[in-house]
């Protein structure tokens, strides 16, 4: 499930100066493949790769993007991921399962 609203982000800076940022990225064209598409297995590193296009389906990026990923264990309980950001629209998401068996992942 990719899901994302980055056409319009409204952010409060400082209480003081409100900013708009208006993006180009297009989530239905974004993606994220990787590891996370098959079962997880216990104790072992597992990677997503996220990438946002634009509604031409080119990779873009902007240095304001923010990318939430939850990941859920088979039980349901909820475990840390961590995003790293390569500044060009690409974001590499690592988790470790803790148990064996399919994990969701949102983004």
């Amino acid at each position: 499930m990719l899901t994302a609203t980055c056409a319009l982000h409204v952010e409060n800076q400082l209480n003081i100066l409100d900013r708009i940022v208006v993006s180009k990225t297009d989530p239905s064209m974004s993606s994220a493949v990787g590891q996370g598409e098959k079962a997880a297995k216990q104790g072992t590193e597992t990677n997503v790769t996220i990438v946002t296009r634009d509604s031409d389906g080119l990779q873009c990026y902007h240095e304001d993007y923010q990318i939430r990923v939850d990941v859920f264990t088979p039980a349901g309980g909820q475990l840390k991921a961590e995003i790293k950001d390569t500044k060009d629209g690409k974001y590499t998401v690592t988790y470790t399962p803790e148990s064996d068996g399919q994990h969701r992942v949102e983004i």
